[in-house]
């Protein structure tokens, strides 16, 4: 009687689960490539200012620069994810033209 579905046994997650993990994703991406560079251009480039030595200077700037590429080839990456994962979609989904892998439109946009 159940033999039938041993083994078939599939975990459904409601696709708003999804999706809002996805909007966090990209925002939190988002922030850190806008927050990264505001602070670098607002506080600290104008702070490394107190240094005197030059080269001292330039060294402090591309190690923090650096360091925080990081953060940045992350986040990049995040906010291409949907172009590298067409068959992510489930088929209802797939059917709307504004929910196409790799589209940005926003929801409700025609």
């Amino acid at each position: 009687m159940g033999s039938d579905n041993l083994g078939a046994m599939k975990i459904k997650v409601p696709t708003d689960t999804i999706s809002t993990a996805g909007r966090t994703a990209e925002d939190l991406a988002l922030g850190a490539l806008i927050g990264g560079n505001l602070f670098g251009r607002v506080a600290m480039h104008p702070a490394l200012t107190d240094v005197s030595d030059q080269a001292e200077r330039g060294k402090v700037l591309n190690r923090a620069w650096r360091r925080y590429g990081n953060v940045e080839s992350l986040a990049l990456a995040t906010l291409d994810i949907p172009a590298y994962a067409p068959d992510a979609l489930p088929p209802e989904l797939a059917a709307i033209p504004a929910v196409k892998p790799g589209s940005r439109a926003l929801a409700g946009a025609a």
